[in-house]
């Protein structure tokens, strides 16, 4: 499967379980994010397509997505970013905005 493809699915998911993807510019890479009270995934669209879809999968390991349907190599990609995630002992923060 492409990456474009996984990407494309990872869309597809986060829109199934009710999370908003944002797709814009600035000096940021992406993550989860709350505006008004709305979990939202900000990705920077000017990045390269490998680190949009690294940053949204470990985005989704945030939700409850065990028992959304996806192909198995969009699983596997999921899983892979959150094991490096984990590996890495990142911390994350999440960015909560309200206007």
């Amino acid at each position: 499967m492409k990456l474009n493809e996984v990407y494309d699915e990872m869309l597809d998911i986060a829109k199934k379980i009710g999370v908003t993807v944002r797709k814009e510019n600035g000096k940021f890479k992406g993550g989860n994010c709350t505006i008004n009270n709305e979990e939202v995934i900000l990705i920077n669209n000017s990045i390269p397509l490998e680190t949009r879809t690294s940053i949204l999968a470990k985005c989704l390991t945030n939700y409850s997505i065990n028992n959304i349907f996806m192909k198995p190599a969009v699983r596997d990609y999921i899983e892979q970013e959150q094991y490096k995630r984990e590996k890495s002992n990142n911390d994350d923060f999440q960015l909560i905005i309200d206007n």
